[in-house]
Order: C-alpha cells, then sequence, then structure tokens
C-alpha cells in the first residue's frame, strides 16, 4: 500500500514531501514562439493599447507627486534625509521580494523562521552601513553622547567582528530549525533566496549612501538621469513606439529606447550644469546633522573654456564654449544609465515572467511596486560608486586607511607612526 501511494504521487508529478505548485500553461502548447507575454499571448504596445490615456495620467500624477517628494527631501533634509530615504527603499524592496518567494502553508509548521528575515537583513544592513558610515557616525555620536558613547563608539571600531559575531548567530540559529527533513529543501532554497537578494539589493544599493556624503550632485543627478530615462522612454514609446526591444520585456520599444538616451544625455548635463551652481549640492559632508559644512567647489564644477578640459584640438568658435568637466562626467553617467541601467529593468522584467506576475507589488498606482521602480537605480548607484573611487577621488584611498588606523589602540598607532616613518626615510621621502 505505502509503495502504490509513492507511485500514485509520483504519476502526479511530485514527490509525497512537495509542495503544491501553480500550475502554468507549457510553452509549446499554447502559442509557442509567440510574441508576448506568458503563454505566448500577444502584448499590445502601449501606442496601441485602448485604455493608455487612463494609465498615462496615472503615471503622470504619481510620478510627479515622486518627484516633488524627492527634490523635498534632497533640498530641506540633505544627507540625512536621503539616507534615510535609502534605507526605507532597501527595505522596502527586500520585503517585496521575501513575500513573493514564501510558502505561508509550510511556515505555519516552523513559526519562528520568519524571524530569520528580519536578521539577516539587520545584519547586512549593519554590515554594509556601518562600514559606510563608521566616519559619519563615530564624530556625531562623540558629539551627542560625549562621555556615555565608547560602548557604541567601540562597537562601531569592532563593527566587522560584531557584524561576522552576528551572522554566526544566525547561521546557528538556522541549522538548529532544521527539524523536519520534509522542510529542508525549502529552508535552504529561502536561505540562498535571501543571500542573494540581500547582496544584489542591500549591499549593491549600499553605495548609495556613500556617494550621497560625497556631495549630494553625485546623488541627485545620476538618480535624476534614470528619473528622465525612466519617463522620456514612456513617452517616446507612448507617442512612437512601434518595434519591440527585447523580448523579455515585449512593451519597451527601440523608439522609446533611442528617445529616451537623447534626452538624458541633453536634458541631464543641462541639469548638472544648474546644480553645480550651489554649494549645498558640491560640497562633501562629514557627520550627520541638518546643518551646512561650508567648503570651496572642487575645480571640477568650475566654468572653464571647452579647449582646457581635453589635449584634442577644437575649432575655436568651439574651444571657446565654458563648459565644466562635471558636465562630461554627466554624460558618461547619462550614456550608462540610458544603454546599461535598463537591463536592470530586464533582468526585474524576467524575474516576474519567471513568476508569471505583472509588478512585485501595488504601492505606486501606475508603476507597481518598489522594486519595479528602483532596480535601474542600483546599477547606476553602484556604478556612480565605482566612477567616483577610480576616476574623482582616488586620493580618498589614503582617507579610507586613515579610518583603520583609528581602530588601533595608542600603543598599535604609535608603532605605525615609527614604521611609517622609517620607510619614509629609507626611501628619501622623508629628510631630517
Amino acid at each position: 500500500m505505502r509503495l502504490r501511494n509513492r507511485k500514485t504521487t509520483a504519476a502526479k508529478g511530485g514527490s509525497p514531501d512537495a509542495s503544491p505548485e501553480p500550475v502554468r500553461p507549457d510553452s509549446s502548447s499554447a502559442g509557442e514562439g509567440k510574441p508576448g507575454g506568458p503563454a505566448g499571448k500577444p502584448v499590445t504596445l502601449l501606442v496601441n493599447a485602448p485604455d493608455k490615456w487612463r494609465k498615462f495620467w496615472t503615471r503622470f500624477l504619481f510620478t510627479w507627486l515622486m518627484i516633488g517628494t524627492f527634490l523635498a527631501l534632497v533640498i530641506y533634509g540633505r544627507q540625512t534625509a536621503c539616507t534615510l530615504l535609502v534605507f526605507t527603499i532597501q527595505a522596502a524592496m527586500y520585503t517585496e521580494l521575501v513575500l513573493l518567494m514564501r510558502n505561508y502553508q509550510r511556515e505555519q509548521a516552523m513559526p519562528r523562521f520568519v524571524r530569520l528575515y528580519y536578521w539577516w537583513f539587520f545584519v547586512c544592513i549593519f554590515f554594509v552601513y556601518g562600514r559606510t558610515l563608521r566616519p559619519h557616525l563615530v564624530p556625531s555620536l562623540t558629539r551627542i553622547m560625549g562621555m556615555y558613547c565608547p560602548l557604541p563608539c567601540d562597537i562601531l571600531r569592532r563593527h566587522a567582528l560584531v557584524s561576522y559575531s552576528m551572522y554566526i548567530i544566525g547561521l546557528i540559529a538556522f541549522i538548529i530549525g532544521l527539524k523536519k527533513k520534509k522542510h529542508y529543501r525549502y529552508q535552504f532554497a529561502q536561505f540562498g533566496f535571501c543571500h542573494v537578494t540581500l547582496m544584489l539589493i542591500v549591499a549593491q544599493s549600499s553605495s548609495l549612501v556613500s556617494n550621497i556624503f560625497k556631495g549630494l550632485i553625485w546623488f541627485l543627478v545620476p538618480t535624476s538621469l534614470v528619473v528622465c530615462n525612466d519617463i522620456m522612454a514612456f513617452m517616446c514609446g507612448f507617442f512612437f513606439g512601434k518595434t519591440p526591444l527585447i523580448h523579455i520585456s515585449p512593451k519597451k520599444t527601440v523608439e522609446g529606447f533611442v528617445g529616451a538616451t537623447f534626452f538624458t544625455v541633453t536634458m541631464g548635463m543641462a541639469f548638472c550644469r544648474f546644480v553645480a551652481q550651489f554649494k549645498t549640492m558640491t560640497c562633501p559632508q562629514k557627520g550627520f546633522g541638518f546643518e551646512f559644512q561650508d567648503c570651496k567647489p572642487d575645480r571640477i564644477y568650475t566654468q572653464v573654456p571647452l579647449q582646457t578640459l581635453t589635449d584634442i584640438p577644437l575649432p575655436e568658435f568651439l574651444g571657446s564654449l565654458h563648459s565644466s568637466a562635471m558636465e562630461w562626467h554627466t554624460f558618461v553617467l547619462a550614456i550608462f544609465a540610458s544603454v546599461v541601467a535598463p537591463f536592470g529593468g530586464f533582468f526585474a522584467s524576467g524575474f516576474k515572467r519567471a513568476f508569471d506576475i505583472k509588478d512585485f507589488g501595488t504601492l505606486i498606482p501606475g508603476h507597481g511596486g518598489i522594486t519595479d521602480r528602483f532596480d535601474c537605480q542600483i546599477l547606476v548607484g553602484m556604478f556612480v560608486f565605482v566612477y567616483l573611487s577610480n576616476f574623482i577621488s582616488p586620493e580618498e584611498a589614503a582617507e579610507r586607511q586613515l579610518v583603520d588606523i583609528e581602530r588601533l589602540s595608542v600603543d598599535d598607532q604609535t608603532r605605525v607612526y615609527h614604521l611609517l616613518r622609517q620607510s619614509l626615510r629609507t626611501s628619501g621621502v622623508l629628510v631630517e
């Protein structure tokens, strides 16, 4: 009898312990080879959609509502508000993706498993934010807490050790929770999915926080480039889109892609020229607070004759035009935001098609969920971080090393001083 039950279960297409899976139509029997969405259904491009104007005005309204809120946070909240905004978006994206993969029926048999989702997120946030914000948090905590700072400040100085210890605690809790064999596969699948999500979403997007403190212009301009590209791709596709661009995202059109690239480059450079006039946008900041720390603007924000920015001989009328190096850095960022960043959206589209869903959520009418709206921002934020580190401020490597030296004891710091002094004497750099 037991053997016959196993055969019956196998005949139904699963194991005795397998959770029920939603039945999806097979592509071979549902129009294989036809362009379009899931199950081979033909896709109606936006230009031909019967309800396109309703979608247009819904998207238009909530787009400008988000833009207005974002600009208010940048202008009045500065680095502190922008950091909180990035954290909120990270938490919302992680939540949307985890909810997509959860099997509530299975997790009823292991009620404590859900706590691990929050624990892994907390550990990842503590690690990446501690690493990124340690130079800003320690002075702020010292100023606010005074004599009571030693404990939290010491935790921040040893945040790698603390982060690793917390991760090990989570790992042990996960292993202890492996009690029923029939849930092993699900638990390990969730373990892997959450770690990949944290790596792709939380760890990458934390680079945005690092960019924020280099000067708000390095957060505002790249983010605006993605917004501009998304709006203009929608507009050009809405009015002129006829040619599908990529099968994985069938509503994207070549006309929208090309038009968005043109407008992103031109409007992005003009917007950068305007923003670079304000010290609140260009001055780096250290520590948390709403007070502005004045600075002398870097030379890359200064308007100079175009010929001085390149060794290539230019015609006199062109070389005499004034521009700033920042505008041409923006040109590079705009090309990336137009050509490469959309593949973040295509990746998300493929993910949604794999799960046969339209959007990751319904929080933003006309847009979907938070993940639908900010998938491309992650790629651009990481690219800006790498670009800054390699082409704009490579000298900050010394500052990062200084932060590590500050974590040492006084005796070790003195030893480092003597070793460095001896090394400079030997190389002839230091003559006493």
